[in-house]
C-alpha cells in the first residue's frame, strides 16, 4: 500500500469498547478504516471496501455453574456451550437406567445424583456421587454412548445443563482438548468407585455413613442435607436400624444433628475423622 498504515476494521456494539479500540489500533500504528455495531454491516462494509484486517471483541465467557464446565479450557467451551440445555431435576428422577441408551449426558449446578449399580434380581449399591463437580454420563463416554453400566438417579432436586450424548460424542471426536478434558473427569470418577468399593468391603457401618454424609456434603455444597434413614438404608445396602445406630453415634461425637428427614453436618473435620481414611 505504499507505506500507508494498514487499515482495519473494528466490529463492537459497546460504542466506549469500540472507541478504546480504536485508540489501541491507533496507537499500534494502525489505520481504523471503520468501526461497526453489528455483524451484518460488517459483511456489508468489507463488500465495498478493502481492509488489511479486523478487530472483534470476544464476548465474555459465561459462568455455568457447573465446575467441570467452567473448567474446560477455551476452546472446549466454545464449541460445547451452545449444545447445552438447561432443565430441572426432579428428586427421584432417573435420568438412565442400567444396561440402556442413554439420551442425555447431565452436568448438575444443584442437587445431588446417585449412581447406583443394580444386578438383574434388582438389589442395588450406590457406586458413586455426582453434584455440581461432575457429569451423569460420563462412563459411559468410553463406549461412544454405549448401554449405561449405572442407573442414575436424582437425590436431591435441583438443576443441570443436559447435551445429547450423540452429540457429545461426536463433539469429542472433533475436538481432542474436549476429549481429555471430559476424560480426566472419567478417571476421577472411576478412582471415587474403586474407593467406595474399598469402603463398602473394609469399613464398618459408622465409617460408611460419616463416608456418604460428607461426599453429599461437598458434591450439593451443603451441610443441610434432605436424607432420610430409609434413604441412607437403600444407598448403603445396610438394615436401616444400622443406619439409626450409626446417625447416633456419629451424633455423640458432635459431628451431625439428626433432624427429621435432614441431617445437618456440624464438624466437617471431626466428620472425616469417624470415617478414618475412608473419605
Amino acid at each position: 500500500m505504499g507505506g500507508s498504515k494498514p487499515g482495519i476494521l473494528i466490529l463492537e456494539d459497546n460504542y466506549l469498547t469500540a472507541d478504546a479500540l480504536s485508540d489501541l489500533a491507533r496507537a499500534h500504528g494502525y489505520d481504523v478504516v471503520a468501526a461497526v455495531g453489528h455483524v451484518d454491516s460488517a459483511f456489508q462494509f468489507l463488500k465495498d471496501n478493502h481492509v488489511d484486517g479486523g478487530a472483534v471483541e470476544r464476548p465474555t465467557r459465561g459462568h455455568l455453574g457447573n465446575s467441570l464446565l467452567d473448567g474446560l479450557a477455551e476452546p472446549a467451551f466454545r464449541i460445547l456451550e451452545p449444545k447445552l440445555e438447561r432443565v430441572t431435576l426432579a428428586q427421584g428422577r432417573v435420568l438412565h437406567a442400567a444396561r440402556q441408551p442413554i439420551a442425555h449426558v447431565y452436568f448438575p449446578v444443584r442437587g445431588l445424583v446417585s449412581l447406583m449399580a443394580r444386578d438383574r434380581r434388582g438389589r442395588r449399591l450406590e457406586i458413586g456421587l455426582v453434584g455440581r463437580d461432575g457429569m451423569v454420563g460420563a462412563t459411559e463416554l468410553l463406549a461412544n454412548g454405549g448401554p449405561a453400566v449405572t442407573e442414575a438417579v436424582v437425590q436431591f432436586a435441583g438443576e443441570a445443563w443436559r447435551v445429547p450424548t450423540a452429540e457429545l460424542v461426536s463433539l469429542m471426536r472433533l475436538n481432542l482438548t474436549l476429549r481429555t478434558d471430559l476424560l480426566r473427569y472419567v478417571h476421577a470418577l472411576t478412582e471415587e468407585m474403586v474407593q467406595i468399593a474399598l469402603a463398602t468391603g473394609h469399613g464398618t457401618i459408622d465409617q460408611r455413613v460419616a463416608r456418604w454424609l460428607l461426599a453429599a456434603g461437598v458434591r450439593s455444597d451443603s451441610r443441610h442435607l434432605e436424607v432420610t434413614h430409609e434413604h441412607l438404608s437403600r444407598v448403603l445396602a445396610v438394615r436401616r436400624s444400622g443406619i439409626t445406630v450409626a446417625l447416633h453415634v456419629l451424633e455423640g461425637l458432635g459431628t451431625i444433628r439428626s433432624h427429621r428427614r435432614r441431617i445437618e453436618i456440624i464438624d466437617p473435620a471431626a466428620l472425616q475423622r469417624a470415617a478414618d481414611g475412608l473419605a
